[in-house]
């Protein structure tokens, strides 16, 4: 991340042809309806949550799938130790295509750009799947 904001305020010319050509480029667009401490919304419509919304291609991974994420970066939260966490799949992005690949959502402001713009790692995503009811059991009801 560094070096592409270097590289564009170096080449301000530049810029507007990069972003034409480069899928993983974001649009925005203000919502009016979320409380201000709520994350953005993302593709599964719901508010996105730092350092636990997980954004996924849902030809592969539906939205509101249990995925535990490990990964060798540093956990932003947690000194000393690498990232380890139950993350919900509640996004997409237009560069997240096949069964292993998603991007983490770090949150809002300059310091969580700083920690998106550092992770490029690979990581072990381990899918979460109820066990089905069992016959003879019955569903619980309270």
């Amino acid at each position: 991340m560094a070096g592409l904001r270097s590289w564009l305020s170096g080449n301000p010319e530049k810029r507007d042809a990069l972003f034409g050509e480069n899928r993983s480029y974001i649009f925005f667009r203000e919502v009016l309806e979320a409380a201000p401490d709520d994350g953005p919304v993302g593709a599964a419509g719901l508010p996105l949550v730092a350092g636990r919304s997980l954004a996924v291609d849902p030809a592969h991974l539906p939205y509101g799938a249990f995925v535990f994420v490990e990964a060798g970066f540093k956990d932003p939260d947690r000194d000393e130790q690498t990232f380890s966490r139950l993350m919900i799949a509640d996004d997409t992005g237009s560069a997240i295509r096949g069964r292993a690949r998603g991007d983490i959502f770090t949150g809002s402001g300059n310091r969580a750009g700083e920690i998106a713009g550092d992770i490029r790692h690979k990581a072990t995503f381990t899918l979460l799947i109820p066990d089905p009811v069992r016959p003879g059991t019955e569903p619980a009801t309270d």
